[in-house]
């Protein structure tokens, strides 16, 4: 342990991106972002890589439209965006990018974006009836993780060992 040591925090740097989530595939640091437009444009939610020695971010891919409206949708109308991605998440596993919200009050959306396929974005279908009514909602995480802190309940441990969704 006394090899190892810490160095003192960067700052991410992208020109029309403000707000940030991390995420990393194994092999590349991405961050999903948030760009809030000018008044009179829409706001638009956008993928980077990150260059993890400059900190320098490069525009990969915008989520589409529709899907950002998918994650709006629920608030009220006039709500700022930035309180909307407030309640985004992501996390990866291999070539995909997740995009979820944990908003209480939320549909429990999900997307993903498959990295290696030219950035494709799709919507997930949605949760079975029964998980929308769930109270409480835990993150997701990787499996390269430790996958025992992503289990939090027998009920969801019992999901993922049936569907290998994690």
């Amino acid at each position: 342990m006394g090899t190892k040591s810490w160095n003192p925090p960067l700052k991410l740097e992208s020109r029309y991106v403000q707000h940030f989530r991390l995420a990393s595939t194994g092999k590349v640091l991405f961050a999903l972002g948030l760009s809030v437009a000018d008044e009179g444009k829409e706001s638009a939610v956008k993928l980077l890589q990150v260059d993890e020695i400059t900190m320098q971010c490069s525009e990969v891919s915008q989520m589409p439209k529709q899907l950002w409206s998918s994650f709006t949708d629920h608030f009220q109308r006039g709500t700022h965006p930035l309180f909307v991605f407030n309640h985004i998440r992501c996390t990866s596993a291999g070539n995909l990018m997740y995009v979820y919200s944990v908003s209480y009050f939320s549909k429990m959306e999900l997307c993903v974006c498959d990295i290696e396929d030219g950035y494709r974005w799709q919507h997930l279908p949605p949760f079975p009836a029964d998980l929308k009514q769930l109270d409480v909602r835990s993150e997701c995480c990787s499996l390269q993780l430790m996958p025992e802190l992503c289990l939090k309940t027998p009920f969801e441990q019992e999901c993922n060992s049936a569907t290998h969704l994690m």
